[in-house]
């Protein structure tokens, strides 16, 4: 019984020291309102019509998008053509059933083959400390240190060649 409540406090304490305390099965995740003293990862699913997901994933390194993303508890799935550098699904959405289109594209349905449609794909974002900036690289390879952000916005647009049309994270 001691040994639980030390492991416990130790627990707690590393929580605290990290930025993030623990709360529901994952002591390494928390909901954020904005504060993070380890890597903050947001999901706007915009058009998609599902919740936001704001987490905190305490750790005290550099990770890859990619790994705070699934250390958040997401569901990543990539591409057949790109593997884990492309962002065909979060959680499950768009799913492999759902019918994309805008006023002059589509109808599309994401089946993972490819890059996706050009107009309708998942962009991923780092907060740069005064604004969020399209990352440079791919998810499995852009690093993210601890105070920093990632975040993951659904895009449906007319014209992906035009960058200010793209949505950025909105918190």
């Amino acid at each position: 019984m001691r040994k639980i409540t030390i492991l416990t406090v130790i627990g707690a304490l590393t929580a605290a020291l990290t930025g993030c305390a623990a709360t529901g099965s994952s002591p390494m995740v928390t909901d954020t309102a904005g504060t993070c003293a380890g890597v903050r990862v947001v999901v706007e699913f915009t058009t998609l019509e599902a919740e936001t997901i704001d987490k905190c994933i305490a750790t005290n390194k550099s990770v890859t998008a990619l790994d705070a993303l699934k250390t958040a508890g997401l569901e990543i799935t990539g591409s057949q053509e790109a593997g884990d550098n492309w962002i065909c699904r979060v959680d499950g959405r768009p799913a492999a059933d759902e019918e994309l289109s805008t006023d002059t594209q589509g109808p599309f349905v994401e089946d993972c083959s490819a890059y996706g449609s050009g107009w309708a794909f998942w962009s991923l974002y780092v907060d740069s400390g005064s604004d969020w900036v399209a990352a440079n690289e791919g998810v499995a390879t852009q690093k993210v240190k601890p105070g920093q952000a990632v975040a993951v916005v659904w895009q449906l647009t007319d014209d992906a060649a035009d960058l200010d049309a793209w949505q950025k994270p909105s918190v």
